[in-house]
Formats: C-alpha cells, sequence, structure tokens
C-alpha cells in the first residue's frame, strides 16, 4: 500500500513539474524568474529517482539505466571544470526520464486523464502570459530584416520549444475531452511558432497539425483529398508571416559564408567543424566521447570564435558522449516507443509523423538539450499513436 501512494504521489508531483515546464519557459527571461527553469528540471529529477524505486524496472529499462548512467559518468570526467553546467545534465536526464516513462507510460497517462484540470490550468497560464508579453518590446527580435516574436523567453528556439509542449498538452486535452474548443487553442499556439522565426519548429508544428488531422478522421479518404489544399494553405501562411522573409533570405543568395551556411543559420559549418574534430579523436574517445566541453572547444577555435552547440542531437552526442553514448540515447528512445505501444494496433502513418517530429528536431535544431522538448514526447506519442483508435472511433 505505501508503495502504491508512494507511485502515485510521485506521478502526480511529476505531472505538476511538467505541465510547468512550458509557463517558466516563457518567464525565464525575467530576471527575477532566472532560475525557475533550473528548480522545475532539478525537482524533475529528484521524483524520477523517487520514481526509480518506487515499482521495481524491467530488466530493458536496468540496461538502458546503467549503460546511461556510465556513458554520462564518463563524460563528466572527460570534462572536467565544465564551462556550461546545463550540458552535464541535459544527457542523463534524457536517459533517465525514457527508463522511467517506458515503465509507467500508461499509468502516466491515466494519471493525466483523471487530473485534466492541471493541463488546462497550464495552458491558461502560459496563454495569459504570451499574450501579457504580446505589448512588451523585449519580447521581440529584429533579424532576418523582419521582427520576430519570442514572449518573454528571450530566445525564438526557447520559445518555440514551449509551444511544442504546449501543443502536445492541448492534444492531450483534446484526446481526452473531444471538446473542440481545444482545436482552436492547438492552431492558436501552432501559430506562435510562425511568428518566432525557429524554422525547425514551424516544420514540426506543421507536421504535428497534419499528422492529428490524419488520427483524428475516421475515414482517412478525407485525409488524402484535402491534404494538397491543406498544405497549400500553410505554405501561404508561412509566406504571410515574418518567418517567410527568413525562408526567403535563406534561398536567394550565397549571404554570409556561402549559400549552405545561410540556409542552416550557420549549421552546416558548425556540423563540419565538430565531425573533422570527432575523427581526429583516439578510438576510444570516439567510443566514450570527448566531454561536453569539446564542441565549445571546437567552435571557440573555429569560424564563429565562441562556444556553440552542434545544433544536432547525433554529432554534439558523438563529441560529448561517442558513439556508445549515441547507441544508449536510441535505446532509451525506442525502448520507451515499444513499452508505450504493446498492446495497441499498429499505426504506420501516426508512427512515421512521430519520428518524423522527433528527428527533424534532434537534426535541424537538438531535442535532448530542450527540456521543454523532451516532455513533449510522451504526450506527442499518445496524441499519435496511443489514442489514435479512440480518435477515430468517436
Amino acid at each position: 500500500m505505501d508503495n502504491l501512494y508512494v507511485s502515485f504521489r510521485y506521478k502526480k508531483a511529476m505531472a505538476f513539474l511538467i505541465a510547468s515546464f512550458p509557463v517558466a519557459t516563457v518567464l525565464q527571461g525575467i530576471s527575477v524568474f532566472d532560475s525557475i527553469n533550473r528548480v522545475i528540471m532539478f525537482g524533475l529529477i529528484l521524483f524520477l529517482i523517487i520514481g526509480l524505486f518506487s515499482n521495481p524496472i524491467g530488466y530493458r529499462e536496468f540496461a538502458v539505466l546503467v549503460s546511461g548512467t556510465a556513458m554520462a559518468v564518463i563524460a563528466i570526467i572527460l570534462t572536467g571544470k565544465p564551462m556550461y553546467f546545463n550540458p552535464m545534465i541535459y544527457y542523463p536526464f534524457w536517459i533517465l526520464f525514457f527508463v522511467v516513462m517506458a515503465r509507467d507510460y500508461k499509468e502516466f497517462i491515466a494519471l493525466l486523464t483523471e487530473e485534466e484540470a492541471l493541463l488546462r490550468k497550464a495552458l491558461i497560464v502560459w496563454e495569459v502570459v504570451v499574450f501579457v508579453s504580446i505589448f512588451f518590446s523585449r519580447s521581440y527580435s529584429y533579424e532576418w530584416n523582419d521582427k520576430y516574436f519570442t514572449s518573454f523567453a528571450g530566445s525564438a528556439h526557447r520559445f518555440a520549444s514551449s509551444c511544442l509542449a504546449m501543443m502536445a498538452f492541448v492534444a492531450v486535452l483534446y484526446i481526452n475531452t473531444l471538446n473542440k474548443r481545444y482545436i482552436i487553442h492547438f492552431l492558436a499556439i501552432n501559430m506562435g511558432m510562425f511568428f518566432c522565426g525557429a524554422r525547425t519548429y514551424l516544420v514540426i508544428g506543421f507536421v504535428y497539425v497534419i499528422c492529428l488531422f490524419y488520427v483524428s478522421l475516421k475515414k482517412k479518404r478525407i485525409f488524402y483529398y484535402s491534404i494538397l489544399p491543406i498544405i497549400g494553405i500553410g505554405i501561404l501562411v508561412i509566406l504571410l508571416t515574418p518567418i517567410g522573409t527568413k525562408f526567403t533570405i535563406g534561398f536567394e543568395g550565397e549571404g554570409y559564408y556561402g549559400f549552405w551556411a545561410t540556409l542552416t543559420s550557420g549549421r552546416s559549418i558548425l556540423w563540419s567543424e565538430d565531425l573533422a574534430a570527432y575523427w581526429d579523436l583516439d578510438i576510444i574517445r570516439k567510443l566514450v566521447g570527448n566531454g561536453a566541453n569539446f564542441v565549445y572547444q571546437v567552435s571557440m577555435n573555429g569560424v564563429f570564435q565562441r562556444p556553440l552547440y552542434a545544433h544536432n542531437d547525433y554529432i554534439n552526442l558523438l563529441c560529448s558522449n561517442g558513439l556508445l553514448g549515441m547507441i544508449v540515447y536510441f535505446w532509451a528512445l525506442y525502448n520507451f516507443v515499444n513499452r508505450a505501444k504493446e498492446g495497441q494496433k499498429k499505426a504506420f502513418i501516426p508512427l512515421m509523423g512521430f519520428y518524423t517530429i522527433i528527428y527533424f528536431n534532434a537534426f535541424f535544431n537538438m531535442l535532448y538539450t530542450y527540456p521543454n522538448a523532451v516532455v513533449a514526447v510522451p504526450f506527442i506519442y499518445y496524441s499519435l499513436c496511443g489514442a489514435q483508435q479512440k480518435l477515430s472511433e468517436e
């Protein structure tokens, strides 16, 4: 009985902290809330650890946890004094989060169905904060020949990651209640991605809208008839919003450092520099990585002359945690998906939509270094794969 009580309480605490992440992110740019995300992150890690001991874990989850812990410890040792503290947390958090979610996914989703008010309150607070921020000049950035909205988050990608998490929460609310007003909220939040200037998240949001539309239809032929007009309208909306300017500039000329660097906002330069540095490592460091400082040191000595992430999960992991660390990263994610889909009907298109959202984000932006995007993954999976049968039958 005590274990059941602890299990329920830790899941409820986790649900509260996860629901708080998007709100905390948009508030983080205000000085008084500067550390709020760190507090929530450490609180979530604490309850994830408590959760590990509330119930036994399967041998697969245990193997992932042990392997991930070993790779994280090796990275910490090789890093020495970190240039930044957060990168030391992101990789072990990814492993810990998906180990716990693989075991408790169904119970966690059931809890959120019962605790619908929690997500609804998070939605209301997030929307109020974002609405208020519209009237502050600090909520806008000026680049790429246009003005972009980032709310109080202070960064386009940080704000966009909060939009993605909020969209996932709203999708769960819609699935659990079938209240059509949540569709309006979902599309309105998606528009936040249009105006913030983060092209990666724009694509992700667009794919998410299309996939949720697909799974919500009983008659799938309606989807196939309407997909081209939807894509056409989406492209038109993009061209009419500030992010259309960013796309246009990216394609129209050589820009800075050449065509590909302009198109990828410098990512192609970082990727080539980091991969070259990785291939220069000895075989042991290729396997276990060269620590969290490595990508920063490479970029400081490269074209941009400042410490930067690789802006790509796989390259960043190769450099920081090595080939073995990257394998464990995939292992944790796939183990979660395999556990989550047990007992479900096959859903090829929704599953491909889920992987498109995950991989596109990880490849062109980064996923595991954005906690909002990480905690959104189980919600995205549930909304596209776990509940697609329920949606199509209602």
